[in-house]
């Protein structure tokens, strides 16, 4: 084969690899391609490591004034190894925002329906962070595990300053936001009513930034 047909081949693979990525089928994309498969599920693996690591500086499940809630991994899921909770860039991205914002914070990872229950009910915590996979009414507990934001219905029981829902929201569902911050502080949440990207969220981080 002629260079130039190597080199077509190589562009139209990655447009294709690109694409997927952007349109959420990378999953797809891996499935027919063995080698990629196997590096994808490294790099997540990887990943999670990563951000255990670098969250371990942090006091874990203290009721501080914020707490960001990360979901556990059930590697014995094959879901797991393809559909990392979270990036690293996006982890530093919450943590620069919430470190601005002078509050003590704490980092609960993998909680269990009772913990979340507790942090919600906490009058102490003020701020709450989902990072993961979820829409907009509801946030992926683990692998498998749904939490519904219906659950907390209660205005005054669980009332918070500020939730960012750092995943994925939908057109439809209300979302915790709207069933337990003020008014006038919702627009200062984190809540994006779409499929997202690692690149969606550092851009809104950076955008409540500068807006507070």
């Amino acid at each position: 084969m002629q260079l130039w047909k190597h080199i077509l081949f190589a562009i139209l693979y990655c447009t294709l690899a690109l694409f997927s990525i952007v349109e959420h089928w990378f999953v797809w994309f891996l499935a027919a391609h063995t080698l990629f498969c196997l590096l994808h599920m490294f790099t997540v693996f990887r990943e999670d490591w990563l951000v255990k690591s670098r969250l371990k500086e942090f006091t874990s499940n203290a009721r501080n004034e914020a707490v960001i809630v990360l979901p556990s991994v059930d590697w014995h899921n094959p879901l797991a190894w393809f559909k990392p909770n979270s990036h690293m860039y996006e982890i530093e991205a919450i943590l620069r925002f919430a470190q601005r914002r002078k509050k003590t914070f704490s980092v609960s990872i993998g909680p269990s329906f009772d913990e979340v229950e507790r942090i919600m009910a906490e009058k102490s915590v003020k701020e709450v962070y989902f990072v993961g996979h979820g829409g907009s009414h509801c946030f992926r507990l683990g692998t498998t595990e749904i939490l519904c934001y219906c659950a907390f219905n209660d205005p005054v029981k669980y009332a918070k300053d500020f939730v960012h829902q750092v995943h994925c929201g939908t057109s439809y569902g209300k979302s915790l936001i709207n069933y337990v911050v003020p008014q006038e502080n919702r627009e200062k949440c984190f809540f994006i009513p779409k499929e997202i990207n690692s690149y969606d969220i550092v851009s809104k981080f950076k955008e409540l930034e500068a807006a507070s």
